[in-house]
């Protein structure tokens, strides 16, 4: 699945696109409960980072926090061949 929006935006305009995926039919998808559903999002966030940075200081805490949302913006995934890396690349030697 894919979204595409197209906005265009002058200079220090901002837009907001609230977006609910579902794999059902949905009467109002952005009804009442959407922002607190969000904020709750955005705490679990926030106790996660704590709890995982909790003897960092803020500044790095805001550091790893960068770095954690840069991991996960570009989560790919990779295809890891055990078995090839157990038996080695036939066209490579060993050394």
């Amino acid at each position: 699945m894919c979204a595409y929006v197209r906005i265009e935006l002058g200079s220090y305009e901002t837009k907001v696109i609230k977006l609910r995926l579902s794999n059902q039919d949905i009467d109002s998808p952005i009804g009442d409960t959407f922002e607190a559903v969000f904020e709750e999002r955005i705490k679990e966030s926030r106790s996660f980072l704590e709890s995982i940075t909790e003897n960092s200081s803020e500044e790095e805490r805001e550091i790893q926090k960068q770095a954690f949302a840069g991991l996960l913006w570009t989560k790919q995934y990779y295809n890891y061949e055990v078995e090839q890396w157990i038996k080695g690349d036939p066209n490579q030697s060993p050394t």
